[in-house]
């Protein structure tokens, strides 16, 4: 009988600490992207939850891409002009007891265009949140430049730093933002590179976005993104209050 409750105390908390996906695209055909596109159907993202900002995002034909981080598709932006362009995807959710922590996670990479990269293009990643009077912000933003840079903002503070750029690599973000605690909290690789607060007056999490940027004028730049995804993280002291409870059976059981 023990065994069997250790067992059940091991489901309990594999259950408890998993994460509930709010959002998750890796641009598949398999997710009903079309397998090949004309001209007129370059902006196909914007049919799978993404809200349209330019032209310029889309998910190349299948025989052709050649490029992605995980399956056989990614998404591109063809960054040509200086004023930054985003793609959003809007979703809902509060923070309860229990769940506290929103994580947004994405994969980045740069790319030639005619054979040539702009020196200033950036691209990165947004986590947006509703504040109580309905205000829109970003919690958190992170920046990566092929000048070797990382680049982390919030509603309240900012800050910079360096990593290693390889052209055609790619590169793994995220953002995970504590309601709880008010912090948003930045990885690169799986590896922090910083760590800010945000506004307490932020209540919920409202959207995301994909982000790239230059600052000279020439349209020599790709940016591409994969495995878009966005989960909810368990509270700890959730996870541990289950194991207790489980734990306390197995006592009364001796």
């Amino acid at each position: 009988m023990k065994n069997l409750l250790v067992l059940l105390l091991m489901i309990v908390v594999s259950t408890a600490v998993q994460a509930t996906v709010l959002i998750y695209d890796d641009f598949e055909t398999a997710d009903g992207y079309p397998e090949t596109w004309t001209s007129a159907e370059t902006t196909c993202l914007y049919d799978h939850g993404w809200s349209k900002t330019s032209s310029i995002w889309y998910v190349p034909d299948a025989a052709a891409d050649t490029f992605a981080n995980t399956g056989s598709r990614s998404a591109m932006c063809t960054v040509g002009d200086t004023s930054g362009f985003w793609c959003n995807y809007y979703t809902d959710w509060t923070p309860t007891d229990t769940e506290s922590v929103v994580s947004y996670s994405a994969a980045i990479a740069f790319q030639k265009r005619n054979n040539k990269i702009s020196s200033t293009t950036t691209g990165g990643i947004i986590l947006r949140g509703m504040t109580s009077s309905l205000a829109e912000v970003e919690i958190g933003k992170m920046v990566l430049g092929i000048d070797g840079t990382v680049t982390i903002s919030s509603t309240s503070d900012s800050q910079s730093s360096t990593y290693i750029y390889s052209l055609a690599d790619w590169y793994d973000l995220e953002i995970a933002a504590d309601f709880a605690n008010d912090t948003v909290k930045f990885l690169l690789d799986g590896v922090t590179v910083g760590s800010l607060s945000f506004s307490s007056d932020v209540i919920s999490f409202s959207s995301i976005a994909l982000y790239c940027n230059r600052s000279t004028n020439d349209a020599n730049s790709i940016v591409r993104f994969d495995t878009v995804s966005v989960e909810t993280i368990p509270e700890p002291a959730t996870v541990c209050l289950l194991s207790f409870g489980v734990l306390g059976l197995i006592g009364k059981r001796k």
